[in-house]
């Protein structure tokens, strides 16, 4: 088998099965017709050995030309062609059907490439299904455009043939003969039949055919024919030559005969000549019968007989003129015909091509006179094949039995003449011996020969109708197949069109089926191209996988790091003294305790540990945990790495084999020793690896903990007692917190206090010393809280006591007012405020308490809520669960007890159980992790659970009370908790698709009539599409947690029952889907149920006009539906929403508005653009008459499966891919059209209230006092009052006060310079009006913003009547200003607090002026005066600094970038501060890229230090997730990718998968062999790429760079795919502990399956980017230019900035820079 893989070396085919005796193939010649009619001419068959001969069968043929789709470029070069061993799939696919399905006996084949010496499989297969071939020669190449005219062209022609007919040859005896498969040898690519002869010539040839010797004339119009037939006569006698050399190279019977004596056939084969009558040619037309007769006198008396010249033309006139005048011993220049024919399928094509038989009935000769008509010597002396065909595609439609009813007339015979066939015309006296049927299947292609269909779809996803003209319409050269082409499944299928017809009209040749006929499978692949490219591929392919298998025992035999003499991991010598004096881990290790664990721990955690348990305690939330613990393992301690996941312990750094030697070396641990513990030199080098994940003090006493170990503590209590005098009332409260004494929970508060000095084995003792700390821990705790709580609560009394006050002198005269009512009501209020939530808690379960105001009760209402702030105080994070609070205040409730002291006064005492609250955080503390496999609690949980306890809390009742949803889990969520609003959304798309489509909306606007898809759509279809979009919320409310409430919390079953009953609701709405669907398409639902023989006789009930009969019914349900879902719920008698009747009206005004224009968006954009967009209309989804869509049976393991073509399923997703996207587009455009509705509202609404300009130019500070009528006149005063008046009228007499601390406000900002102070308060003083603006004062334009915002919000204030602000009016007494008189609840807020997390508000001076931070181009002093060089200006002159202000220009503003082509690469570049030099940051990059470990490296946690470790950490962390979705979703991808992608393109599968072997080989030995040049890496695979692409053009055999591209992708993702499936079995083959840990199997797929390499080119990518952006960017950024510094942050950001925009300053030791920082 080399030698077939090796295309470059010589060789012949060695075809030794089909050779047998050596056979000739000769043609019969009559020499000796002594009459004037004579016998046809038939080939005849010699055994060269014995001489014996016998009768050539009739050929019965089929052109076969096995051509893939996509294939046309590769067979455009003349070395190329589809017999050879690529092709051998498809070859064993076509064979046995055209054999014994169709019946024929031969194959005429398509010129095949005479450089291929690969054929011999091709030729075993036609062997071995009892067929015989005619191979083709193309000779156009050698006669076009004048190439015959060149002597070089002579000698190319006489070795191409040679070689052709060498290579198409077999070995036997070391002798060559033509194998027997080989029928005879055809030549095509002659000139067209007018250009050698014209049709000019005929007329007088019918008279006389020695006329035909005018028409060789060097002259006039003939001068062209003349070239042509000379052209071809050399040609052919060139041919001739070298057959007969070939022939006689051998001893061979005949070669010795005279060539002056006719008879002798010194051929090993018959030659044959393709005649071509072109579309043009009309068959229908009888004229053309009288030239077609002297076409077939011409070619074979004259032009095939001898060569001849002008003036030298002999015409024989008779058979023994012909045979002492033709060549090579009077067989002429070729020995048979092949007349090929062009027809449209129908009846009068058929009968064209059977009366054209009759031009070829048996030879004329004239034995009698002299002259002789055409008539005379008509018919045919050479034996003619037809070769004819009709395509399938016809008058705009697919129709194969019309194809077949032509073929079956020609071959066949009429219903009238059945005997009048080509079957039957050698019997009756034609000279014909065969037809052959052009073609087998369909070739994409053949349309592109032909000038008019260069406009039409040509490509790998089209078949063109297109085609010439004939006189019967236009004909379909791309469908002349009797079978069709399509993929399916990454194959080359063929649908056989033949079987769709009826068996009686069916055509098939004679010929039986072999015995014991099988039907193979209709699809098949291209295999490699052979060579040594397939060597190398074969070699790569068994080292990866010897390597890979070897890699995989070596997992199983070593672990990830080698051991050492003793068993255990080698060390590093570490010094925790060098460690602490590096600045670095110094830094790290100083916030780690070095307190030792001392003995007592030592020993309780050797007790603690039992075989199987380690430390830290795994709880579910550390999925995906990497790190440090210790363990005991058959009595065994170990300190050794813990897996991903706990799927088997890491390397061991230390092993104990006895519990003594462990304690030792525990008891002189810390948590700084354990810090550093174990790690090698180069991960300490790594400080953010130090204390990550290691072992502390409180892994330990957690291990105690669960073991038990703490039981034993005593239960301590805390005491607290505070005394309160409030509103002229005094009460005490004493408190005692309770909670059992544990050290776990205590080390986490006051770690240092609970270890004294004592025994180390003295367990009592520990315990109660950990007792005593917690006392002081808890009576501090209690009474801090306490006493801050009990001020608070006091003071908000106070303010609520001024609050009811003021409310009380609104509504009646003050005088009438009694404090100590206002007093008490204002302690109630307080009271029902903060003990809200818990009434609300008892109105839940069903226990409401006496909530009517009581005045005994006053000081029972400020206990219970201070014990209320103090439970929440303490409980700092649980304050977020207020229903699990409100248990723990209903338990303390109960202990509460009253009593008074001596002096009368109220003493309250309560018991509180600290554990009620810091146990629910201990539960959420060690399961939080919401994304862990078992769902840690939340804070929600722990509410909920609230509920369950109504007498208290009960912590063994925490519990996770809803599942969050994780993943795609969270669509589901979205869809159900905006279902109203996806709901409206697609009703409102729906009906524009409706209107859209409506026949009298077209009417009525007057629009052309669009046809429809199916029928027109109704109102049906809505309610359709709504029932199924129902069925769709109902399945997605099934995995959707219900919110937890007192009856389903904790009912497992209950919640089953629930979902079970969601489930069965289904049904019945898919059953009204199914009536909606069947009343809106009545026959398309017919139709579908008839496919599965449902008996539709139960349907005749229903009457035929059902849908006019209730039009209304989807009316009524879509307004049922509405009124249900979206109007609002409320009951009639609820009078507060009566009260509110109109401004539910103006919401429904404002939501009929935003619906009408989103209606409206969505039929004018979205509908339009996407409403032809159907799989009816652009994928043509069950029509017949395209192939495009048509539906086609793939046997698989005597299975029938339906399935599509890869064209339409991808023109389908394209459908549904753009409906989708109008879907999406028309959600967005809703929210889109609110926000810009609602700016629309919002602005006018603010222009209505005055918030129209809020920049003022000036002030004016005259006081005027409100008029008589201001309560009349209110909003038309307000407006025109100074803004003097306003301050006065709002704030008082003191309004000047108020004024100056606003000023003062503005000058404190730095907003306002000195001079503009002092003019904004001397104008207030006077009465004087101010300017704003001016050149010697500063106010910067956010100042004048805000004094605008002020007066229009006071002007609002004064003119709003339901406000009904009393302004100041001036009294005798000038007791009372607005304030007082105006409760000041009424007044709306002027300012609003923004919250800020995690940011320094003040910065010390050595941050603000220090050196600039690393890759910093300023200090940060300079940065902040850069980007607010206005405010810094005032601010130096306020404080007296001598800058200069030279740069009065505003900074530049922060450029939005809009090109978001760029972002994923070049935001990232554009957008980093500016920092390091380009080499220095892709020097770094490539060096991140370029690292690569040893095998033997473990890849340690934290921070990765190259693309290896950040690429295997996402694998690590992705393979410790849940994998079902993940596997799910790449499984669906590849099923998409196999539906979707063409078969040409998984032929190049090859190439990637070769590159992947050989890239992972190269890999492999570097990385075995442990050289550390990264360098090789970075080097080989760029090259290994450009290999790839090398290799495609060798090894894939149809190479195409894009779909290279494709076929690598779907490569990628199948491995992706596979790596789920092995993790997936790994998770479940492999046991805790297993020495083939789950990390390492991550890591081994993670190489094999060169997923690395893929990160590695796209890193490529982006280092190449990087390089050009950076680079580019650096250019732009230099001086003076600085676009990017001055795009992204401000142009004045740089070096010295301050100097350049102040200005010098005058004395150097006043710059800022001077500053001197220790």
């Amino acid at each position: 088998m080399l030698g077939l893989w090796l295309t470059g070396l010589t060789g012949l085919v060695l075809f030794e099965g089909a050779v047998g005796v050596p056979t000739q193939v000769r043609i019969k010649t009559p020499w000796t017709c002594a009459t004037e009619t004579c016998s046809c001419t038939t080939f005849e068959e010699l055994n060269m050995d014995s001489g014996a001969t016998s009768a050539a069968a009739a050929i019965q043929a089929v052109k076969y030309w096995p051509e893939p789709v996509g294939y046309h470029e590769v067979f455009a070069d003349r070395s190329r062609d589809p017999y050879n061993q690529n092709y051998q799939d498809i070859h064993s696919r076509d064979l046995p059907v055209i054999r014994n399905e169709l019946g024929a006996n031969t194959l005429l084949l398509a010129p095949w490439s005479f450089k291929h010496r690969s054929h011999s499989q091709f030729l075993e297969t036609v062997a071995e299904n009892d067929l015989r071939v005619i191979p083709s020669f193309d000779i156009g190449w050698y006669w076009k455009d004048g190439a015959w005219t060149l002597p070089e062209t002579h000698k190319t022609l006489k070795k191409d043939f040679h070689d052709f007919l060498q290579y198409s040859a077999a070995v036997k005896n070391e002798k060559l003969s033509t194998p027997d498969t080989i029928l005879m040898w055809n030549l095509v690519g002659l000139p067209s039949p007018t250009s050698l002869l014209p049709t000019s010539c005929v007329a007088g040839a019918t008279t006389n055919v020695n006329n035909f010797q005018n028409c060789i004339s060097s002259t006039g119009d003939l001068a062209d024919a003349l070239n042509a037939v000379q052209n071809l006569q050399g040609i052919l006698q060139t041919i001739r030559e070298t057959q007969h050399e070939f022939h006689c190279e051998d001893p061979r019977p005949g070669c010795d005969a005279r060539d002056d004596m006719p008879g002798a056939f010194k051929f090993d084969r018959p030659l044959a000549l393709t005649v071509e009558l072109g579309p043009e040619f009309f068959l229908s037309v009888p004229a053309n019968d009288e030239y077609l007769r002297a076409l077939v006198f011409w070619l074979e008396r004259v032009v095939g007989c001898h060569p001849m010249a002008a003036g030298q033309v002999q015409v024989p006139t008779s058979l023994e003129e012909m045979a002492q005048y033709c060549s090579f011993n009077g067989n002429g220049l070729f020995d048979a015909w092949i007349l090929k024919l062009h027809a449209v399928a129908d009846d009068v094509e058929a009968r064209a091509v059977r009366r054209i038989k009759e031009l070829f009935s048996q030879p004329k000769q004239k034995l009698v006179g002299t002259t002789v008509t055409l008539s005379d010597a008509s018919g045919s002396v050479k034996p003619v094949i037809f070769e004819f065909g009709f395509p399938a595609y016809v008058q705009g439609s697919i129709q194969p039995e019309k194809q077949h009813r032509a073929l079956y007339e020609v071959w066949n015979g009429g219903n009238s003449t059945p005997t009048s066939g080509l079957k039957d015309a050698s019997s009756l006296g034609f000279c014909i011996t065969g037809a052959i049927i052009d073609e087998w299947l369909d070739v994409w292609s053949a349309d592109q020969e032909f000038e008019n269909c260069k406009a039409q779809l040509k490509s790998k996803f089209g078949h063109s109708s297109c085609g010439p003209m004939t006189d019967a319409g236009q004909l379909s050269v791309a469908y002349k197949g009797l079978v069709g082409q399509f993929h399916t499944f990454g194959q080359h299928c063929i649908q056989k069109r033949f079987e769709s017809v009826d068996s009686s009209m069916r055509f098939r040749f004679d010929s039986a089926p072999l015995s014991g006929y099988v039907s193979p499978s209709a699809c098949s692949a291209v295999l490699m191209k052979r060579g040594v490219t397939l060597i190398v591929f074969y070699v790569a392919c068994t080292l990866f996988l010897l390597v890979g298998l070897s890699s995989l025992c070596l997992l199983v035999c070593r672990r990830t790091r080698p051991a050492g003499q003793d068993g255990k991991t080698p060390q590093n010598c570490y010094n925790l003294e060098q460690l602490m004096q590096n600045s670095a881990s110094r830094k790290i290790l100083e916030d780690i305790s070095s307190m030792p664990y001392g003995k007592l721990l030592a020993t309780k955690v050797s007790e603690a540990l039992e075989d199987g348990s380690e430390v830290p305690v795994q709880y579910s939330h550390l999925k995906g945990y990497c790190g440090w613990g210790i363990a005991k393992v058959n009595g065994a301690f170990s300190y050794h790495r813990l897996q991903y996941n706990g799927r088997g312990r890491g390397a061991s750094a230390e092993t104990w084999e006895t519990s003594e030697a462990f304690i030792r070396w525990l008891q002189e641990q810390s948590d700084r020793s354990m810090a550093v513990y174990g790690f090698t030199d180069a991960e300490l080098r790594r400080t953010e690896l130090i204390g990550n994940k290691t072992v502390t003090r409180k892994h330990l006493l957690e291990l105690l903990d669960t073991a038990g170990i703490f039981q034993e503590a005593e239960e301590v209590t805390g005491k607290a007692e505070t005394t309160v005098e409030f509103l002229g009332m005094q009460v005490t409260l004493a408190v005692n917190l309770a909670f059992k004494a544990n050290p776990l929970f205590l080390s986490s508060v006051i770690e240092e206090s609970m270890f004294t000095a004592g025994d180390d084995t003295d367990m009592k003792g520990w315990l109660t010393s950990t007792g005593t700390s917690m006392r002081h821990f808890l009576a501090l705790l209690v009474n801090t809280h306490l006493s801050v709580q009990a001020d608070r609560l006091r003071r908000q009394i106070e303010h609520e006591v001024d609050a009811v006050a003021a409310e009380e002198q609104r509504r009646q005269h003050p005088e009438l007012v009694e404090q100590t009512s206002i007093r008490r009501r204002a302690c109630y209020n307080i009271w029902r405020r903060v003990l809200e939530g818990y009434h609300s808690w008892e109105d839940t379960i069903g226990q409401p308490s006496q909530r009517k105001f009581d005045d005994s009760s006053v000081h029972q209402y400020f206990v219970e809520a201070l014990i209320s702030r103090l439970s929440g105080s303490m409980a700092e994070h649980l304050i977020h669960s207020p229903e699990w609070l409100s248990c723990v205040h209903r338990k303390v409730m109960k202990s509460l007890d009253k009593s008074e002291d001596s002096a009368g006064n109220q003493v309250f005492f309560c018991q509180m159980d600290y554990a009620d609250i810091c146990l629910p955080l201990e539960v959420f503390c060690r399961n939080s992790n919401i994304f862990a496999p078992k769902q840690g609690i939340n804070f929600d949980d722990i509410n909920d659970c609230g509920l369950l306890s109504i007498e208290g809390p009960q912590i063994d009742k925490v519990q996770k009370t809803w599942k969050e949803p994780v993943g795609l889990w969270v669509c589901f969520h979205f869809v159900v908790n905006y279902k109203w609003v996806l709901t409206i959304a697609l009703w409102l798309l729906w009906c524009a698709v409706l209107l859209h489509d409506s026949k009298a909306f077209e009417d009525w606007v007057g629009l052309s009539s669009r046809e429809p898809t199916l029928t027109r759509f109704t109102a049906f279809s809505l309610a359709f599409i709504d029932s199924i979009w129902l069925c769709f919320l109902m399945i997605c409310e099934v995995f959707v947690s219900d919110t937890p409430t007192k009856a389903t919390i904790g009912r497992t079953n209950c919640n089953r029952c629930i979902r079970f009953l969601r489930v069965c609701r289904v049904i019945p709405t898919l059953l009204l889907a199914l009536a909606w669907a069947y009343i809106s398409w009545p026959e398309v639902f017919v139709d579908f149920l008839k496919r599965y023989n449902v008996d539709m006789a139960q349907f005749d009930v229903l009457p035929e006009n059902l849908a006019s009969t209730i039009w209304y019914a989807p009316v009524a349900w879509i307004a049922l539906r509405f009124a249900y879902g979206v109007t609002p719920r409320f009951k009639a008698t609820n009078a507060f929403q009566l009260l509110h009747m109109a401004y539910w009206k103006r919401i429904a005004l404002f939501w009929t508005t935003f619906a009408a224009f989103s209606f409206l968006c969505n039929y004018s954009m979205l509908v339009a653009l996407v409403r032809s967009l159907t799989p009816y209309q652009l994928c043509a989804v069950n029509d017949d008459d395209e192939d495009f869509c048509s539906t086609y049976t793939v046997t698989v393991f005597e299975y029938d499966f339906l399935v599509k073509d890869v064209r339409c399923i991808a023109c389908v997703a394209t459908v549904v891919v753009a409906w989708t996207l109008v879907i999406l587009s028309s959600l967005l455009m809703m929210y889109f059209i609110f926000n810009v509705y609602v700016a629309i509202v919002g602005s006018s609404v603010g222009a209505a209230r005055g918030f129209v300009e809020t920049s003022i130019p000036s002030l004016e500070f005259r006081v005027e006092t409100v008029t008589s009528d201001f309560t009349q006149m209110r909003k038309a005063e307000a407006n025109w009052m100074t803004h003097g008046s306003i301050l006065n009228a709002v704030f008082g007499k003191d309004w000047q006060r108020v004024w100056e601390m606003m000023v003062d406000g503005l000058y404190d900002e730095c907003l306002i310079d000195s001079k503009m102070r002092s003019n904004l308060l001397t104008a207030a003083k006077t009465g004087g009006s101010v300017k704003l603006s001016g050149k010697d004062s500063h106010m910067l334009d956010r100042a004048r913003a805000r004094m605008g915002y002020l007066f229009t919000s006071l002007r609002c204030i004064l003119g709003d009547s339901s406000i009904n602000f009393k302004p100041y009016v001036p009294t005798a007494d000038a007791a009372c200003d607005a304030l007082g008189v105006t409760h000041k609840g009424r007044i709306p807020s002027l300012t609003q607090i923004v919250p800020v997390y995690s940011e320094e508000g003040i910065m010390d001076i050595k941050e603000l002026v220090g050196e600039p931070k690393q890759g910093a181009v300023s200090t940060m002093l300079e940065f902040l005066i850069s980007q607010l060089p206005h405010e810094w200006e005032i601010f130096a002159q306020n404080e007296g600094m001598l800058y200069r202000a030279l740069n009065q220009d505003g900074a530049l503003p922060l450029i939005l970038v809009s090109f978001t082509a760029f972002v994923w690469i070049l935001a990232p570049i554009l957008f980093q501060p500016p920092t390091k030099a380009v080499y220095e940051q892709v020097r770094e990059l490539v060096s991140f890229i370029a690292k690569s470990p040893s095998i033997h490296d473990r890849i340690a946690s934290g921070k990765a230090s190259s693309l290896y470790e950040a690429a295997l950490e996402q694998e690590l962390k992705q393979a410790n997730r849940s994998l079902s979705l993940p596997m799910l979703s790449s499984i669906l991808i590849c099923a998409l990718y196999l539906f979707m992608t063409t078969s040409n393109i998984f032929d190049q599968t090859w190439a990637p998968l070769c590159g992947m072997f050989i890239l992972f080989l190269f890999r492999s030995v570097v990385r075995f062999s442990g050289i550390k040049s990264a360098g090789m890496i970075v080097i080989a695979i760029p090259c290994l790429s450009l290999f790839v692409v090398f290799v495609s053009t060798y090894i894939v055999e149809n190479p195409d760079f894009g779909s290279l591209l494709v076929a690598t992708m779907i490569l990628i993702r199948f491995l992706i795919t596979a790596k789920f499936l092995i993790w997936s079995f790994f998770r479940l083959v492999l046991p805790r502990g297993s020495p083939l840990g789950y990390e390492q199997v991550v890591r081994f797929t993670f190489d094999f399956l060169c997923i690395y390499e893929w990160h590695f080119f796209g890193a490529l990518v982006v280092l190449v980017l990087q390089a050009i952006f950076a680079s580019l960017l650096w250019l732009l950024d230099r001086p003076p230019l600085r676009l990017r510094t001055g795009l992204l942050l401000n142009k004045r950001v740089s070096r010295g900035c301050v100097r350049r925009i102040f200005g010098a300053p005058e004395r150097e030791f006043e710059e800022c820079h001077t500053v001197k920082v220790d």
